[in-house]
């Protein structure tokens, strides 16, 4: 079954959390399960719109899911929304997590690719 991509950019790694694997984890796992489009869910008989960069998710589902521990899960959380990769919008139900940016990073097409398109309109460029 075709699932689709994700771009990960090489500037990951010098991310502050690309050293901490528990973090890097959680994080990456957060970018494969964001929403790429927007779609609605029922959720307790209530219409819910999750835009693209966003998740429904709860710790529990998390821990199931990455094998991480709740502890670890919070604290990877706490600092991925104090260094901006990521907001939380919780309800005492589940979480709406937000990657932030995830438009910018997760676009269609990259600046290269516009780039190669322009040259192939143009035609080469001389060097």
């Amino acid at each position: 079954m075709h699932r689709g991509y994700i771009k990960l950019w090489r500037k990951t790694i010098e991310t502050s959390f690309f050293t901490n694997p528990k973090i890097f984890q959680l994080a990456i796992f957060l970018l494969l399960k964001a929403n790429w489009k927007e779609s609605k869910t029922l959720f307790n008989q209530q219409e819910i719109t999750i835009q693209p960069g966003q998740l429904i998710t709860g710790l529990f589902q998390l821990k199931k899911e990455t094998r991480l521990s709740i502890q670890n899960i919070r604290t990877a959380l706490h600092i991925l929304c104090n260094i901006g990769f990521l907001t939380i919008k919780s309800t005492n139900k589940f979480s709406i997590i937000t990657i932030c940016n995830y438009d910018v990073y997760q676009s269609g097409e990259d600046e290269t690719n516009k780039q190669d398109k322009k040259r192939d309109a143009l035609g080469s460029y001389k060097i």
